[in-house]
């Protein structure tokens, strides 16, 4: 697309993307559509709280960088950075 040999039509996100503001979401056409996906990172059950709130603090704080940030726009992602409570 960035090339222009190829153009979108729309987005599957229920909402524009922040990647691509101009493109419209399918949700306008198609009321309630909404295809998206995400990723997150786990720990073990039972893995002591302090261990999961010290790996959220390092995960938050890695999502904040620009350069990661920048990187996950290049891909087409949107980093939401929480807490663990937020994740559950």
């Amino acid at each position: 697309m960035r090339a222009g040999r190829v153009g979108a039509l729309a987005v599957s996100t229920g909402s524009r993307s922040d990647v691509l503001p101009d493109i419209p979401p399918l949700a306008d056409c198609l009321s309630g559509y909404d295809v998206s996906g995400w990723f997150g990172i786990g720990a073990p059950k039972n893995t002591p709280s302090e261990i999961v709130e010290r790996l959220n603090m390092n995960i938050n704080s890695g999502l904040a960088d620009l350069k990661i940030k920048g990187r996950l726009v290049d891909l087409g992602a949107t980093a939401f950075a929480g807490s663990s409570a937020d994740f559950g």
